[in-house]
């Protein structure tokens, strides 16, 4: 694994089932996460979304080159990218309010979309260390059952 891309392996899950990469999230954050929701993108081999990610870079860097992919621009100083991802696979756990108390939930959605910021480095800009990982939309599938909490 490229180190560029340590960041995301704890929102990744070598996976095909949803159940896998729910009690994945489950088991890495706990009943408690300490953010609000617990993320983790599935349904993907790690090499091809690495590339994804880098080719989308690429396109930038490229203008006028598509990436059906998603979109990657760059902030007005030139230093941090901010990618944007579609078509993506991935569970969100997180606590929710219910009654006189909180329960936790994993919740499977597809056809969504993530955002990324990594750091900018060279000139030409190339993509450097991601640093950020969030959801912003998708399809939600429902909650995931999972085997233990």
């Amino acid at each position: 694994m490229s180190s560029q891309f340590d960041f995301l392996d704890k929102h990744y899950c070598a996976t095909e089932s949803v159940q896998v990469a729910a009690q994945a999230v489950f088991e890495r954050y706990g009943p408690y996460p300490r953010a609000r929701t617990a993320v983790a993108v599935y349904a993907i081999d790690w090499q091809a979304w690495t590339d994804t990610i880098a080719d989308v870079v690429r396109a930038y860097a490229q203008r006028g080159a598509a990436s059906r992919a998603g979109t990657a621009t760059l902030d007005a100083s030139g230093k941090e990218w901010r990618i944007v991802l579609t078509g993506m696979r991935y569970v969100s756990a997180g606590r929710y309010s219910q009654g006189g108390g909180a329960t936790y939930r994993v919740n499977e959605y597809r056809d969504g979309t993530v955002q990324l910021k990594a750091s900018a480095v060279g000139n030409p800009p190339q993509l450097g260390e991601v640093t950020h990982f969030e959801h912003l939309s998708g399809t939600l599938v429902g909650p995931v059952e999972l085997s233990q909490q």
